[in-house]
């Protein structure tokens, strides 16, 4: 039984599907270590990283990156009750340890959620939880709807669906609410109609002058960053700011939103009806917009008893303190319901 106590509380409102984060106690962040790492057998020329954290024998959690294009987040890992759960990780093709670095050759998302289900079967497990972040919702929509039996229940934070609005939003949302920070952008990439950012950004990826290249990735990922937290820290966005991860970020991001993510429109919500028998909670920052509230609502309207966790003091970004309490939390009442707490 684990001793481990609630870092944050939630309060429920007067909707009966909705409850709000507390974020009034910061989280003591401890380090998890890794005890199993490795790559999955090579499959279409990728080698897929891996990492285990937590209690070996304890309850399977599948955790999903966003992106498409970033990496696992090793601070996660203290999130989830090391005493209790058996977290796994991994990067996704093309993305951190994974290899050939930045490789987008049969690189969609069915090739993802593949990659899922063999991480599953290699590991032994007959069925686990999947939490998804950002774009990792859309792929743990896509896994579970092909592999509903695998699933155990889905936890989603910011959440994303892979659908054309979500993709305009990056221009009519991000651009309004961030004005300056996109201006900096645009100059930087000469960009005058605001609609073709993704198109301006392949073209510059595509000029013979690895300055060019190189100063167009900078200024959108420098924005994307900006975007994805309530206050934003340039030290901190500037911190982030690794060539190499980032080129490699932006080159897997253009090529799912060019194939529209190997999605039919409105797929993920068109083929809820075959998971929605499945427990669900939903965690997202009331002022996240890069993933904005009404995604997650519309979600929750066509999932009879899901949950959503409203957390009032946060954006996007996964490190953001009310964010690592409203996951600590909800991973910690997860475990007290499981254990029949």
């Amino acid at each position: 039984m684990s001793t481990r106590r609630h870092t944050a509380r939630h309060v429920p409102c007067s909707h009966p599907q909705i409850r709000r984060a507390e974020e009034s106690r910061p989280v003591t962040a401890t380090e998890v270590p890794v005890y199993d790492a490795g790559f999955l057998p090579e499959a279409d020329g990728h080698a897929v990283w891996f990492e285990q954290s937590g209690r070996p024998d304890g309850v399977p959690v599948v955790y999903l990156h966003g992106g498409p294009g970033m990496g696992l987040e090793s601070h996660v890992r203290s999130q989830f009750d090391p005493a209790f759960f058996r977290l796994m990780q991994f990067d996704q093709r093309g993305c951190g340890r994974s290899r050939p670095f930045g490789a987008l050759q049969a690189n969609t998302t069915w090739h993802l959620v593949d990659d899922i289900e063999r991480l599953r079967r290699h590991l032994g497990i007959a069925d686990w939880w999947v939490y998804g972040q950002s774009w990792g919702c859309a792929l743990a929509l896509a896994y579970a709807q092909r592999h509903p039996a695998a699933v155990r229940g889905l936890l989603l934070q910011g959440v994303y669906l892979g659908t054309a609005a979500e993709t305009a939003w990056i221009v009519d949302g991000w651009r309004q609410t961030y004005p300056e920070a996109w201006a900096v952008m645009a100059a930087a990439l000469a960009l005058e109609e605001p609609a073709r950012l993704h198109a301006r950004v392949a073209e510059r990826l595509q000029h013979p002058d690895p300055a060019v290249q190189r100063a167009a990735v900078m200024a959108l990922t420098r924005f994307e960053l900006t975007c994805c937290y309530l206050r934003p820290d340039p030290a901190r966005v500037e911190a982030l700011l690794d060539y190499d991860f980032c080129r490699a970020n932006t080159l897997i991001n253009l090529h799912y939103h060019a194939a529209r993510f190997w999605l039919e429109p409105e797929q993920l919500l068109r083929d809820l009806p075959r998971i929605t028998q499945l427990p669900l909670t939903v965690i997202n920052g009331r002022h996240d917009v890069v993933t904005p509230m009404g995604v997650a609502w519309r979600l929750l309207q066509r999932w009879p008893g899901a949950e959503l966790v409203v957390v009032d003091g946060a954006g996007h970004a996964t490190d953001e303190p009310a964010n690592v309490q409203a996951v600590t939390a909800t991973m910690d009442r997860l475990r007290d319901r499981l254990q029949g707490g």
